[in-house]
């Protein structure tokens, strides 16, 4: 089915036909497919996605529980629509995938005594990789297990030559074993496939001086871990959650508030517009587009960019205005703890990319008081010394570009 909008020459000043179209098209991450890898300390979350998108995660440590949350994704599975798997690795209990909402995955790690130490990695070109390790965080690979493949001094005879094991000819030739307590073991012989600890290398094994894949974030003295998290750079997108796309559209030096109420409502959409008080912007910029075959929602986005007004959707209405107060913005809390630097330093480095920081010192001030005696020609000085609080504020205001953690 579809709908034709059209402007009259007392709305805009240009000629304006919008003719929308339903599509098949899906505005979601699709998750094809769930890979498990395990060791001795923890374990690798593999989610392969359709061509390689990366949606937003987002973790929270529940109980005994890594919780990660992935969103506009679907679980497109061979088996469903949830994935399970007991038991997954040393110290973790289950593995649960499952899709929460329409646009939603949330995927479940739960430790046995502890909760699991997760992280969180953008696998290019394949999906989200969510590392978990439970105690220390070493993420262990492969290792032969002392009883499939016992150390030469251990070993028993074979079954075909009963009467070898006593021969003193090899008592004399085999040096003694000598006990080691390190946990990487050196090659003895390249060629051969011993190590150090007499264990035999397996096939598809990592040496010890190659580097697995996954590591363990740094872990800095004596203080503890630093705290990390992914932070998504790209142009925040108002999200219209409607797949209708504009076949064609023209306008010239159309007010920019009607051209997103228009928009808005082809996508089932109220819009919210404010001036800011100033009479002068009531009806605000214009703009001219060109469009032809563009989603709805990509569009908005357009008009938003170069307008340069700030967006931000409440249920089904979205609020536009050249500056948007702290109740109507989509405001999102940082935290950043940091070891080894002093406050003062911490504090300019995080003014200069655009947060705005205050530095509250004490300041000793005296006062001198002097009170004449009377008939001579002697006085009495009272001084008294007080601590004063001054606050001094922090700010950076850079020429060329908008700092990162700049609030508008």
């Amino acid at each position: 089915m579809k709908q034709q909008i059209q402007f009259s020459s007392g709305l805009l000043t240009g000629v304006a036909a919008v003719i929308i179209a339903q599509t098949p098209a899906f505005a979601v991450t699709q998750i094809t497919q769930v890979q498990l890898s395990s060791g001795d300390g923890g374990m690798n979350i593999v989610l392969v996605t359709s061509n390689g998108d990366r949606p937003e995660v987002f973790s929270v440590n529940r109980d005994n529980s890594f919780v990660a949350d992935i969103i506009n994704a679907q679980l497109s599975l061979p088996q469903g629509n949830k994935f399970r798997k007991d038991s997954p690795a040393p110290g973790i209990e289950y593995v649960e995938v499952m899709q929460v909402d329409a646009n939603s995955v949330r995927v479940v790690i739960r430790g046995q005594k502890s909760p699991p130490r997760g992280r969180i990695i953008q696998g290019g070109g394949q999906g989200i990789i969510l590392s978990a390790a439970i105690g220390s965080g070493e993420i262990a690979q492969a290792r032969p297990q002392p009883n499939s493949f016992p150390p030469p001094s251990e070993t028993a005879p074979p079954p075909s030559e009963p009467a070898t094991p006593r021969v003193e000819p090899e008592r004399t030739v085999a040096p003694p074993r000598e006990t080691t307590t390190t946990q990487e073991s050196e090659v003895l012989l390249p060629d051969s496939g011993l190590t150090g600890d007499g264990f035999p290398t397996l096939p598809g094994q990592p040496s010890p001086s190659e580097v697995p894949p996954f590591q363990p974030r740094a872990v800095a003295p004596p203080v503890g871990d630093i705290a990390v998290s992914n932070i998504n750079p790209s142009v925040e997108v108002i999200d219209l959650s409607t797949q209708e796309r504009i076949p064609r559209l023209v306008l010239r030096d159309a007010p920019v508030r009607d051209v997103l109420a228009l928009l808005a409502r082809a996508a089932g959409l109220n819009v919210a517009f404010s001036s800011g008080g100033d009479p002068a912007a009531e009806t605000g910029p214009t703009i001219s587009l060109d469009i032809e075959n563009e989603p709805v929602q990509d569009v908005f986005n357009y008009v938003l960019r170069l307008s340069g007004l700030q967006a931000n959707r409440v249920g089904n209405t979205v609020f536009v205005g050249q500056e948007l107060p702290a109740e109507a913005r989509n405001v999102v809390v940082r935290s950043f703890r940091l070891n080894q630097v002093t406050a003062q330093a911490a504090a300019g480095f995080l003014v200069s990319l655009g947060a705005e920081s205050a530095i509250v010192t004490s300041q000793p001030v005296t006062q001198v008081n002097t009170v004449n005696i009377p008939g001579t020609d002697q006085a009495i000085t009272n001084t008294e010394t007080i601590e004063r609080t001054v606050i001094q504020p922090l700010r950076y205001d850079p020429q060329d570009a908008p700092p990162i953690l700049k609030g508008y």
